[in-house]
């Protein structure tokens, strides 16, 4: 993640918060992360392979000491990867994909998820060739 600008905050049980500058580096992170678990996956028994679903919002954060970040940003992120994200998805906000660069050449389209709380569209990232 620091090679994308971005800081794990925390881990929790098999979760992990990491936080981003903006939502272009979270998304090419996550992106990293998904292909370097395929990567290993291919050499190790199928049940042991890792899947991450990642989980992108854009938001001003409460941190109140290193390890702690608070806020509505958090808590989406927090329920599109663990929630509603399957095993490789990335899915965002239309907050936070609203602040990607075109000049990222990210490719989304809408994800056909939704969760009331979230209250955003949500678009799933796509990283890998149909």
């Amino acid at each position: 993640m620091e090679s994308y600008g971005g800081r794990i905050v925390q881990f929790e049980a098999d979760n992990a918060l990491a936080r981003f500058d903006e939502p272009g580096s979270a998304v090419r992170g996550s992106i990293a992360l998904n292909l370097a678990f395929d990567s290993a996956n291919l050499i190790t028994d199928e049940g042991l392979d890792v899947h991450v679903a990642c989980g992108i919002d854009h938001g001003n954060c409460l941190a109140p000491t290193p390890h702690n970040l608070f806020g509505l940003a958090v808590n989406r992120a927090s329920r599109l990867g663990e929630d509603l994200g399957d095993p490789g998805e990335i899915l965002i906000t239309e907050e936070a994909l609203a602040q990607v660069p075109a000049s990222c050449s990210i490719q989304t389209c809408p994800a056909e998820k939704g969760a009331r709380d979230v209250r955003s569209a949500i678009h799933r990232v796509i990283y890998r060739p149909a």
